[in-house]
């Protein structure tokens, strides 16, 4: 990517097209999307980042609809790890 496709708007537009391919059942075509989204968002900020939730959750949904469930719970818990380190025990207090 160069140019205007390393803004973070860029990784918006990602998840948001992802998402409905995984809403219509494009579950596949959905995952490469969201999975350009992660690549983004890493690549701008690393980790921890709020948005990353967000993808790791997106992408767990995924894998557990393509029949994954292993990689799936893999990225609910990497969205946890991030969610956690973002905003500390007020998360699992909340639980």
């Amino acid at each position: 990517m160069k140019g205007g496709e390393k803004h973070p708007d860029v990784s918006s537009s990602l998840m948001n097209i992802g998402t409905i391919y995984l809403e219509t059942g494009k579950v596949e075509e959905g995952t490469k999307y969201i999975e350009k989204a992660l690549k983004l968002i890493l690549e701008l900020y690393g980790e921890p980042h709020i948005t990353l939730g967000k993808i790791y959750t997106n992408l767990g949904n995924a894998y557990r609809l393509m029949g994954d469930p292993a990689k799936g719970i893999y990225y609910f818990k990497k969205g946890l790890e991030n969610n956690i380190q973002l905003f500390g025990m007020i998360i699992l207090k909340a639980l």
